[in-house]
């Protein structure tokens, strides 16, 4: 009950945190959602195979959830300098628009995070 109570709290104090900083809305980008999920599942099967344990599966995906959470990011600043000119106008940079990009890019690597330091503890305990 107690390590139900911590997940319960975990969660309360990201969305929490979440809301006063930006809104919640600003934290969902489904983009970034499958990029990280993907491409996390993918690498717990790459690694492990189809035949591995519940355990080592939520490990491998965790890992895998930070590595494409990194790898978003790159992705990300990428599209950024490519698309450079599109978010400046006549020459001056456009500092808004370059701060909705740069969110998109960053929120891979809190994905990948949260997966792997929240969801995937979470999972663990719930299946005991």
């Amino acid at each position: 009950m107690t390590n139900l109570l911590g997940l319960l709290g975990m969660m309360g104090s990201l969305l929490w945190g979440f809301h006063l900083a930006a809104g919640l809305g600003a934290y969902i980008d489904i983009t970034a959602i499958v990029l990280v999920l993907g491409g996390a599942v993918m690498f717990a099967v790459a690694t492990g195979g189809l035949k591995q344990s519940l355990d080592s599966a939520l490990e491998k995906f965790g890992i895998g959830a930070i590595y494409f959470g990194w790898l978003g990011f790159l992705i990300g600043l990428v599209a950024i300098f490519q698309n450079i000119d599109a978010i400046s106008d006549e020459g001056v940079l456009d500092v808004t628009a370059l701060g909705a990009a740069m969110s998109i890019a960053t929120l891979t690597i809190l994905y990948g995070y949260i997966n792997a330091w929240v969801l995937v503890p979470a999972l663990k305990v719930l299946n005991g």
